[in-house]
């Protein structure tokens, strides 16, 4: 995560829509963008992904990845109407403990507070104000917990010192 943290705006967003495009390969329920009955996965890998890849200035996505309710809002409205989509996405099922690489589903499964890169991403659309922490929406709320309980200066956005590094072998 440090790795797509560090990226600029437009490299993240082209990140982004690769890992969402090869979850959708491995996701034969996602398979129709006009789905109208799709699972929050569905919808998270075929308009919020590409709407935050554009967002960050990645590029138009293709015309099954637009999401055209999604362009008249702002920054922060686009953020509060697809947060609890994030929140209830359900990537785990894809899971393969036993692979060393991660898959895009695991990637996109990853905790907030261990980073994920859906929130990153949110977080570089439309950051939260450190003075709205609490009354924020459940990612910046979550970022908010983790920087305090681990007595660094409060912040609601992810970076990679929120996540301890493994003990040398």
């Amino acid at each position: 995560m440090a790795r797509l943290h560090g990226l600029s705006d437009r490299s993240l967003g082209t990140e982004l829509l690769d890992i969402a495009r090869v979850a959708r390969i491995d996701r034969p329920d996602c398979s129709d963008p006009a789905d109208t009955n799709a699972s929050a996965d569905c919808v998270i890998l075929w308009q919020v992904v590409p709407e935050i890849a554009r967002r960050l200035g990645a590029g138009p996505p293709t015309p099954d990845e637009a999401a055209v309710e999604y362009l008249p809002l702002s920054n922060m409205e686009f953020r509060a109407g697809v947060t609890w989509v994030i929140a209830n996405r359900s990537f785990r099922y894809s899971i393969d403990h036993e692979v060393d690489t991660p898959s895009a589903a695991e990637l996109l499964a990853r905790r907030i507070i261990d980073g994920n890169p859906l929130a990153i991403g949110l977080d570089r659309v439309a950051p939260v104000p450190i003075e709205e922490a609490d009354t924020a929406d459940y990612i910046a709320r979550k970022i908010f917990a983790l920087s305090v309980s681990l007595g660094l200066p409060p912040r609601t956005t992810w970076s990679p010192e929120l996540v301890p590094e493994p003990p040398r072998k």
